[in-house]
């Protein structure tokens, strides 16, 4: 059985020390939050914890919603050790339920006509990637998927850590976004022999979209939209009032009402985001 430590952040600075308590070889750290925080919220947390120790040369963001192959993480730190230009390393996706079936090659592609972002390769038939696909996958990326991705301390210090006011969605592509106009920049990469199959939509209720989803996804699209391509906002509401018209005519009215005052109201971004800033000790 794992040895376990509890880690508590001591005051509420992202900076702030940590209490821990319980053996010095544990081979895991519970970290109370007190809250849900969200994805980015809570990944932020366990991340200024492993950048504070300072001890990482790999972090791997994991959802806990997957079933990895035994040789996943090896296939991430090779691809790593192969690409250090590259912050963010992502897997191969299959559905848990579906395994012959792709969720995801890595990541996704962004389309800024239909500011709309879709997962590269899913629905496909799962095959192995040969190297020459792998680097036509890599070109399309402008996101890594959140279920599984390496990241390299050196990303995490010149990029920061997740902007934490998505709350969920969204905030891989900001991240991939901030990386990308970094200087220095960091790419994103595929790790082809890193399989990980993914109960999708487990945590979030979209297997069945649901209001709360279909909010977060219209505020989060318009939010990003607003941030980095201000001069597309006109046409990202237009779609997201186009969605709600499709959620109607799908006799889903609550997600459609939902999606209209999204896409007819105010698009703020916050005055003082949450730091996202990373920390080392």
């Amino acid at each position: 059985m794992a040895e376990i430590r509890r880690a508590d952040a001591d005051g509420e600075s992202p900076g702030g020390a940590w209490d821990v308590q319980g053996p010095d070889d544990a081979d895991l750290f519970l970290i109370p939050t007190g809250a849900n925080l969200g994805f980015a919220g809570g990944c932020n947390v366990g991340l200024r914890f492993i950048l504070q120790r300072g001890d990482a040369r790999h972090v791997w963001l994991l959802n806990n919603d997957t079933v990895v192959h035994p040789d996943a993480l090896v296939a991430l730190v090779q691809e790593a050790g192969r690409r250090p230009q590259a912050g963010m390393i992502g897997s191969v996706l299959r559905y848990y339920h579906r395994p012959d079936i792709v969720q995801a090659l890595g990541g996704g592609r962004f389309d800024l006509a239909r500011t709309a972002t879709m997962h590269v390769g899913e629905g496909e038939r799962f095959e192995p990637v040969s190297e020459s696909r792998q680097a036509d996958i890599e070109r399309q990326l402008a996101y890594i998927t959140g279920a599984s991705m390496l990241l390299t301390p050196a990303f995490l210090a010149q990029v920061g850590l997740m902007q934490e006011d998505y709350f969920l969605y969204y905030e891989e592509i900001d991240w991939a976004e901030r990386a990308r106009r970094s200087r220095p920049a960091f790419g994103l990469a595929l790790a082809a022999g890193s399989l990980v199959f993914h109960k999708e939509g487990a945590s979030a209720g979209t297997n069945t979209p649901s209001v709360f989803s279909a909010r977060l996804l219209a505020r989060n699209r318009l939010r990003f939209i607003r941030r980095f391509y201000p001069e597309h906002l006109p046409s990202a509401r237009r779609h997201v009032l186009r969605d709600a018209v499709v959620a109607l005519l799908k006799r889903r009215p609550a997600v459609a009402r939902t999606l209209m005052r999204e896409a007819l109201g105010p698009v703020r971004l916050p005055e003082t985001c949450p730091a996202v800033q990373a920390t080392r000790a």
